[in-house]
């Protein structure tokens, strides 16, 4: 998921804000894989609209388009908050 506009801030179990996200910025779970282990909460700071990627889509775009998609991860991991 993109924050597409807003602010958001990310929390630890004890409420603590790790980072604040603006647009542009990924938010939401992120993968072990890429050092995420703490899960967090996403909270608005101010009113938010986020753009969502379906595993349908994604899946079509991997396939028809991958070079897209590759950018695309790539940009989700290169501006992950945490």
């Amino acid at each position: 998921m993109l924050l597409a506009s807003g602010r958001a801030s990310l929390l630890d179990a004890s409420e603590s804000r790790l980072a604040e996200c603006g647009p542009g910025d990924p938010i939401g779970r992120l993968p072990r894989s890429l050092g995420h282990a703490e899960a967090v909460e996403v909270r608005a700071s101010k009113p938010c609209r986020t753009l969502l990627l379906a595993p349908e889509v994604a899946r079509r775009l991997e396939k028809n388009a991958p070079a897209l998609m590759l950018r695309f991860y790539r940009y989700v991991v290169a501006h992950a908050a945490l």
